[in-house]
């Protein structure tokens, strides 16, 4: 299988809060749900959750631990897996205004070293 990746994987456990849910409108929220990431990168990440989000999917999510200020990014769903009772994700994160992109790319620099 041939790998694309252009940055390396991190294989750390962290939890995050996902907009899964179909919002009515732009302001909603929508239902946040809670999950587990299985790796990182500075380009995205694959988390694991107990129910599906199809591919091609535009998310927000959110990183909120301890040593730093809660980091939200905007991602889409590149590929989606289920297997036994869990949903596997891969995001790939998304460079947009009023993001903490450089706040994530910080984190993890800080996470990994």
């Amino acid at each position: 299988m041939l790998d694309d990746r252009v940055a390396p994987r991190y294989s750390i456990d962290l939890t995050f809060f996902i907009e899964a849910g179909v919002r009515a409108n732009p302001s909603d929220t929508g239902d946040i749900v809670i999950c587990k990431s299985q790796d990182l990168s500075q380009t995205g990440m694959q988390v694991i959750l107990d129910q599906p989000i199809r591919k091609g999917r535009i998310v927000r999510t959110c990183l909120d631990i301890q040593q730093f200020d809660p980091i939200y990014v905007i991602a889409k769903v590149v590929w989606q897996r289920e297997s036994e009772e869990a949903y596997h994700h891969g995001l790939l994160i998304i460079k947009s205004p009023d993001t903490d992109v450089q706040m994530w790319h910080d984190a993890l620099t800080t996470l990994t070293d």
